[in-house]
């Protein structure tokens, strides 16, 4: 029953990651085209910071589903704590981008603080996580 409930998880998993590479391939078009649009419609080849925001904004959410398909990769292939390191990473990217498109003039302080420490704690996680990988890695490496 085990060997069943794998098999169907790495089906699911693989078809996850089918999926996710046809919404990247398309959403590379997107981009390409939203450049191209932009720096071709006058004034040319120049971007206003609205443009620009919106370009690196969709550039960062490309950017998470590549590291969506690290994650997916890493957990079809090995259940460990690079699962968990691919996941922080996924976080943390997110939340950058989320950051690089906010317009901070409409938000209140605490909420700023709020995204500022979930940050924060996501990188202070990711760091003891490597820390103690490599650690280990190199308890393992003397034996």
């Amino acid at each position: 029953m085990l060997k069943l409930i794998e098999k169907f998880e790495k089906a699911i998993i693989t078809v996850l990651i089918l999926m996710l590479f046809i919404v990247i391939a398309v959403s590379v078009l997107e981009l390409g085209i939203v450049i191209a649009k932009t720096l071709l419609t006058p004034p040319v080849l120049l971007m206003d910071i609205n443009k620009l925001l919106d370009v690196l904004g969709f550039f960062m959410l490309i950017l998470v589903g590549i590291e969506l398909v690290e994650t997916m990769k890493v957990y079809y292939t090995e259940k460990s704590f690079k699962v968990v390191e691919a996941v922080i990473m996924a976080a943390i990217i997110a939340i950058t981008r989320k950051i690089i498109i906010l317009d901070v003039k409409v938000l209140s302080s605490t909420t700023l603080i709020g995204i500022s420490l979930v940050l924060a704690a996501l990188c202070l996680g990711y760091y003891i996580l490597r820390k103690s990988v490599c650690y280990n890695e190199k308890t393992n490496n003397e034996d």
